[in-house]
């Protein structure tokens, strides 16, 4: 049997989802919103891809608070092509990624979040933030690209000189093991 795969707000059924998120919404508003979207067809997946999509937002607008005009995030969840894709785009201006307390190009089973780098980054930040936001979207996406843009939209690398925005898409194969599912399948099968 195939199940169906569609994304529900209410009684709509929908393939695609655009949410624009003003950039002085509370963290506990975003969630409000995003619970209530259903990811149909994911029934594993659908709170811990919420969770994640929320991780990203939440860096998305403590980047935006600090902005004189800041600009909405703008979050699209969709299915296409055999897979799911969240992604999170905004306007804060990018980060450097050797900022993180990780190397972001490592594989998330090789990541270690009690490491000394990890707790000297959460006392950095005064213990609100721990550096988890882009750790937990590669535990839950089977992919997870960082892109960053200019003013035009056009893609830049993370050091350039003038950088307007980030774009962070994750996105499941649909029908094969993600995530936490697809590592312990791996782990099992050695």
């Amino acid at each position: 049997m195939i199940m169906p795969h569609y994304l529900r707000i209410g009684e709509k059924k929908l393939s695609r989802i655009r949410l624009t998120i003003h950039p002085g919404a509370t963290v506990t508003e975003v969630f409000s919103l995003l619970r209530k979207v259903e990811i149909v067809g994911l029934p594993h997946a659908s709170q811990t891809i919420i969770y994640a999509v929320l991780e990203l937002v939440s860096n998305s607008l403590r980047a935006l608070s600090k902005k004189v005009d800041p600009a909405p995030v703008y979050v699209t969840l969709a299915f296409k092509d055999g897979s799911f894709t969240a992604e999170v785009r905004d306007e804060a201006g990018g980060f450097d990624p050797s900022t993180l307390p990780y190397d972001i190009d490592l594989p998330v089973d090789r990541i270690d979040i009690e490491s000394k780098a990890f707790q000297a980054y959460r006392e950095a930040n005064g213990n609100r933030h721990f550096g988890l936001g882009l750790y937990i979207a590669k535990k839950v996406f089977d992919r997870l690209e960082i892109h960053f843009f200019d003013g035009s939209g056009n893609e830049v690398p993370w050091d350039a000189q003038e950088k307007h925005g980030t774009l962070i898409r994750g996105s499941i194969a649909i029908g094969a093991p993600h995530g936490a599912e697809r590592r312990e399948a791996e782990s099992t099968s050695r």
